[in-house]
């Protein structure tokens, strides 16, 4: 059984080297490790081309119109792009931010060898995580630093393989996309096959985040959730959490009862400890999991401003 890695990248000059020697470090190579380039403007044709030289596995491919310059869906369609390019039964997507353990491919291959139609390894932080990145992982799909590896499935193409059979049957990543490309995509293959969760198959993520781009990013993945109409109960569910604090503070002004923000704070106290049980939080230091709480306060209103704003831009 073929399987090719794909990745689509642009400007990525600070990552890329680490990317491919991650990827041509495993104790098991891929077919083929395509690399789209959307033209980068920095140096990352000049880092990546002496390593196409030097390693026949990888193919790097030059397409200018997988940028924004030529198309809204840049990164959708490199990976579609990428995908004419393999010959392949099966293809992992990864990201250039990225990097994977040496044993990754062989745990993915074998997972795949076993007919699995889609498969997601997940998303874990990297030790050189920063602490916004620590405090605002459980929000964005990112499990915490854990030596196995493993990581709970996301909606992302960080480490997500699939049979090229579906991938065509799919008619690949949405084009007319920026945002939320990736989930629509594995909805789509999920509405007719179970996602397969791949141990020690995560990616390892440093996303480098202070307070206002973790929130710019959740902002613009509520926006992909409303373009594609996904995540439905996610919203509602945001909304009700905000409803609930109206609720207690309009309570508190008009007859000075603590009792419904009482009921607020154990909520979402609650709902954080669930968090941490399901995404690794609750190995983390104690400082870290109260600005995770405190954090979870600004949550529900960035998201439900984001999935709003992306409706009313598309009904004007």
């Amino acid at each position: 059984m073929k399987i090719d890695v794909i990745c689509t990248i642009y400007n990525e000059e600070k990552s890329i080297e680490n990317l491919i020697s991650s990827l041509l470090t495993q104790t098991e190579l891929p077919n083929q490790i395509i690399i789209v380039d959307g033209g980068s403007t920095d140096q990352t044709h000049e880092l990546v081309q002496p390593l196409c030289e030097e390693n026949p596995t990888i193919k790097f491919v030059v397409d200018e119109t997988c940028s924004l310059r030529y198309t809204n869906g840049a990164i959708s369609r490199g990976r579609n792009i990428g995908r004419s390019y393999s010959t392949a039964d099966f293809v992992i997507f990864v990201d250039a931010g990225c990097v994977y353990h040496k044993e990754w491919f062989s745990c993915f291959s074998k997972i795949a060898k076993q007919g699995e139609a889609i498969i997601s390894g997940g998303t874990i932080l990297s030790r050189n995580a920063t602490i916004a990145d620590k405090v605002f992982a459980p929000f964005l799909g990112f499990d915490q630093w854990n030596p196995y590896h493993t990581a709970y499935p996301t909606g992302t193409c960080r480490s997500l393989g699939i049979k090229t059979a579906l991938f065509d049957e799919l008619k690949g990543f949405n084009e007319n996309a920026n945002t939320g490309e990736d989930t629509d995509f594995i909805s789509r293959a999920t509405s007719t096959h179970n996602l397969k969760t791949a141990k020690h198959c995560a990616a390892i993520y440093t996303p480098d985040y202070n307070v206002k781009t973790a929130l710019q990013r959740l902002f613009k993945y509520a926006q992909g959730d409303a373009r594609f109409k996904q995540a439905k109960f996610r919203f509602f569910f945001m909304a009700s959490r905000i409803l609930f604090l109206l609720i207690s503070i309009f309570s508190l002004f008009l007859n000075a009862s603590l009792a419904f923000l009482g009921a607020y704070v154990i909520s979402e106290l609650l709902i954080s400890i669930r968090r941490d049980k399901k995404l690794g939080a609750h190995m983390l230091d104690k400082k870290i999991r109260l600005a995770q709480y405190l954090a979870s306060f600004t949550i529900p209103l960035t998201y439900i401003l984001g999935y709003v704003s992306d409706i009313t831009k598309n009904t004007k």
